[in-house]
């Protein structure tokens, strides 16, 4: 991944990151945690970091995987 792509990767994944903390209210580390968890998922169903797929994918799979260990 190239300087510019790694920081367009960077700010989007701060940004998500942060509306899971705003909006979801999901605790930042633990919202980093889910990322990075999603990260293998994603790779596992052959998303593309930079691909909409990976992020829309992203805001609907972490608040869903906080839910189902919340209860």
């Amino acid at each position: 991944m190239d300087q510019r792509t790694r920081r367009q990767y960077e700010a989007r994944r701060a940004g998500l990151i942060a509306r899971m903390r705003d909006v979801e209210r999901i605790p930042q580390e633990r919202a980093e945690q889910l990322f990075d968890a999603w990260e293998e998922v994603a790779y596992a169903r052959g998303l593309p970091r930079l691909s909409p797929g990976f992020w829309t994918g992203a805001g609907e799979w972490i608040p869903a995987k906080y839910e189902a260990r919340k209860k």
